[in-house]
């Protein structure tokens, strides 16, 4: 699967247009920024939403969830945004 970022709510998903919200957008884009780096819940939340990182988690994992929904083959079993406990999210390209 080849994702490419087009604009500020548009990924390519193997040729096919994926619409994003703005932060589901903003989250792929920092994820694709550094394969393979992993970010905590609260980077992401500092990074993304600009603001202290209290009890961030549950927020980061449904948005994270919605972008899988929309990018992943099988969002259940994702194949590039992927989760390591305790370390964090990051891209597998």
């Amino acid at each position: 699967m080849e994702l490419i970022l087009k604009n500020n709510d548009v990924v390519l998903v193997d040729g096919r247009p994926a619409h994003l919200t703005p932060l589901e957008y903003q989250i792929l884009a920092c994820l694709m920024s550094q394969p393979g780096r992993k970010f905590t819940s609260a980077e992401l939340y500092e990074r993304i939403w600009g603001g202290l990182p209290v009890d961030c988690e549950g927020l980061v994992a449904v948005h994270i969830r919605h972008l899988r929904e929309k990018i992943e083959e099988q969002p259940s079993q994702p194949r590039h945004i992927r989760m390591r406990r305790r370390s964090g999210y990051y891209y597998d390209a």
